[in-house]
């Protein structure tokens, strides 16, 4: 399965929040795995059983979410967190690791899917390349607006 490149490791200067969506044993144990004690620190970890269930504050940089089953791989769940929580990155965990389901999620726009016997190494590396790709993406669009705002 398709992998994205490693990124150097991230100092987090600020916290970050992670939103872990579905979760069961297996996937609580890999997130705690793949996030090292002292990162933890400047996180904000929820564990939540729906997006509606899920505090509005504060915003979450990723979301994770674990599929159950194979019915649950409508993808709509992207478009749900993007419109309350606009810029934020999500990642799947499956049960099972098919490449045209991972094909269709990356298209849709999630930034990765993964299948849930990851190793937790693999899944901290993917989690800080999805938070660099977060903070890339906030920054382009502050510059953005703060290149319109200076030609009203």
């Amino acid at each position: 399965m398709f992998t994205h490149p490693r990124p150097s490791p991230l100092e987090v200067p600020q916290p970050v929040a992670l939103l872990v969506v579905n979760p069961d044993t297996k996937v609580r144990q890999l997130v705690e795995k793949a996030i090292p004690e002292h990162r933890r620190a400047k996180m904000f970890l929820t564990l939540s059983d729906n997006f509606a269930s899920a505090p509005a504050t504060p915003p979450p940089d990723v979301v994770l979410i674990n599929l159950k089953s194979e019915t649950q791989c409508d993808f709509s769940q992207l478009s749900k967190v993007w419109l309350r929580w606009p810029g934020t990155q999500v990642i799947f965990l499956s049960p099972f690791e098919d490449i045209h389901l991972w094909a269709e999620a990356v298209q849709l726009g999630a930034y990765d899917f993964l299948p849930k016997s990851v190793d937790p190494d693999q899944l901290q590396w993917v989690l800080q390349g999805a938070l660099l790709r977060r903070r890339v993406e906030a920054n382009r669009t502050s510059s953005r607006a703060a290149r319109n705002w200076g030609s009203i």
